[in-house]
């Protein structure tokens, strides 16, 4: 079974920033539930807010099934020493900051547009809310490739080099870094201030599509690297 501090990477830290976002989320709720323009819009909280704290979930999701694999790695090989163990840690630590800065983004968002997010413009709001979830699913296509790789020496009792475990560990660094575009996509994005017309919804997907590039480029460096190793 993986280690306290490895659990808490993989699995603790996603949890707590989802419960930092739900919390940041419910207030903003009960300051609009609180106004009385705001009674009309809380009517739909009750329907819309359950989607944002699903999809906040996710990063949790993914989170429990790197662990659960890495698990399954450490039940078949044993406990993973050397250079094996030492690509694992920043893997699990570069997850929790990708997923911690993607549940941040969606957070903001949620709080930062809430009014429409409960109200009848919903559907301009969630794409948007959508967009940060990609770096997650990226960080995990990346630790599949490389619990890949690993499990593939493991099993033919081959030893991984230190070089070939430095650049592993790059390429969780470098995605880690990355994703810190999103929650600045998100901060800038509010400098459209309505998003009901089609215009002001199309630079607030702007916005957190040029952020999202990041990832995506960190991602395609990422295969070169893993590639080549």
């Amino acid at each position: 079974m993986p280690d306290l501090l490895l659990s808490f990477f993989f699995l603790g830290a996603p949890i707590l920033a989802w419960i930092a976002g739900a919390v940041l989320a419910w207030s903003a709720y009960s300051d609009l539930r609180s106004r009385p323009a705001g009674l009309e819009a809380t009517a739909l909280a009750r329907l819309r807010l359950p989607v944002y704290f699903a999809l906040s979930a996710t990063a949790v999701i993914f989170g429990l099934v790197l662990w659960l694999l890495l698990a399954g790695l450490e039940t078949e090989f044993g406990a993973l020493q050397g250079s094996f163990y030492t690509v694992v840690p920043w893997m699990a630590i570069g997850f929790a900051f990708v997923a911690s800065a993607v549940i941040g983004s969606q957070a903001l968002l949620a709080r930062g547009r809430l009014r429409e997010f409960v109200g009848i413009h919903f559907g301009r709001v969630l794409p948007v809310l959508v967009i940060p979830s990609t770096a997650v699913i990226f960080d995990l296509v990346l630790s599949f490739l490389v619990y890949g790789r690993l499990s593939d020496l493991l099993s033919r009792s081959s030893v991984l080099s230190d070089t070939t475990a430095a650049r592993f560990v790059l390429v969780f660094q470098v995605f880690a870094i990355s994703a810190l575009a999103n929650p600045a996509g998100i901060v800038l994005s509010f400098r459209v201030r309505d998003i009901t017309t089609t215009h002001g919804f199309v630079r607030t997907l702007y916005f957190a599509d040029v952020a999202s590039v990041a990832s995506v480029l960190a991602l395609a460096w990422g295969f070169l690297q893993l590639s080549g190793a």
